[in-house]
Order: C-alpha cells, then structure tokens, then sequence
C-alpha cells in the first residue's frame, strides 16, 4: 500500500514532466531513423519497432548493435513473419543516448550494405 502511495504522490509530482520527455524522446528517435530513409512502428509508444529494409536480417543487426555496445530487443512479433527488433526508450535516456542508437542502425545497415554490393 506505502509502494502505491509512493507512485500515486510521484506521478502527481513529476508525471507530466516525465511523459513529456519520454514523448521528446521517442519522436527524436523516429525523426533520426526518418532523416536516414528509415522508420519505426510504434507511434509514440516507448516501444518502437524498426520497420527494416528488404533483406536486412534482424538478428544479425540486433547482434552487431550489442557489439557496437548499443541495446535493442530482439522478440518475434505477434502479426509480422519473422523477428523484430525493438527499441524500449525511456525519459531517463539522454538526446544524445537515443541519437546515438538511431545512428548505429543506420550505419550498421549501410555497412551491410555496402559489403553486399547494394
């Protein structure tokens, strides 16, 4: 009960604040995949799956973004074939932490691209 209090008083406290930036947060994520010719699915939940080109593999992107030491979630999705590759933003995440992710994506596929000859 004291841990519901907690949240309830948190939430009249710094709710909004909170929303607001996780809303700032996600729509600099889905602008920065947009200026790169890419998209997301999600709409402004923290939850936004990575709408990826045709022939780029979710698994081998989610891999060599976990060795570019950047986080996403690998998870098989409930109406497309195949996984998806998912990104969970936070209000705690910085502009800098969320540009840096959408900027691997794109330059992780690029890569891929290139050494394919496409």
């Amino acid at each position: 009960l004291r841990a519901a209090e907690a949240a309830l008083a948190a939430n009249r406290e710094r709710g909004d604040r909170l929303r607001a930036r996780l809303a700032a947060r996600v729509l600099r994520f889905r602008r920065c995949l947009a200026a790169a010719g890419l998209g997301a699915s999600g709409g402004m939940s923290p939850v936004q799956d990575l709408d990826l080109p045709a022939g780029v593999d979710a698994a081998a992107l989610h891999r060599r973004l976990r060795a570019a030491g950047v986080a996403a979630v690998l998870r098989r999705g409930a109406c497309r074939p195949g996984p998806l590759l998912s990104f969970v933003l936070r209000a705690d995440h910085e502009p800098e932490d969320v540009e840096r992710a959408a900027a691997a994506v794109v330059r992780l596929i690029r890569e891929r691209r290139a050494a394919e000859g496409r």
